[in-house]
């Protein structure tokens, strides 16, 4: 699977951009820019999390759609998990240590474990 123009977007950011990494929440503005995590800069990227105040938030703001959301943007639930579990899930990752540019190498090594299809 090759990933689409909104997961290429999504993956070159992680790439270029891992002084924006934040760990365990979705994203907030700090003095030194908007800090957020991998699958935060995923849904500003796609549209479906949005600044309210300081704070990271999917839209609609329910918890219960958080799932249908990132499942929107091609991933197979809310924590970026991989198909099936054979990797850890994004948000695993994220909050372990693994930074933003070995989350995208990862992702690119294996698109079909993350990604359901290409968006």
């Amino acid at each position: 699977m090759i990933p689409g123009p909104i997961q290429e977007q999504w993956l070159q950011t992680l790439e270029q951009h891992p002084e924006r990494q934040l760990r365990h929440k979705l994203g907030h503005r700090t003095d030194e820019g908007d800090k957020m995590c991998c699958l935060g800069q995923l849904g500003l990227l796609a549209g479906i999390c949005e600044w309210h105040m300081k704070t990271l938030k999917t839209i609609p703001l329910h918890l219960v759609n958080i799932l249908y959301d990132f499942k929107s943007v091609g991933l197979y639930s809310g924590s970026g998990r991989s198909k099936d579990f054979a990797f850890p899930a994004l948000s695993k990752l994220n909050d372990s240590g693994k930074t933003w540019p070995e989350i995208a190498a990862i992702v690119r090594a294996n698109p079909d474990h993350y990604f359901t299809h290409a968006v």
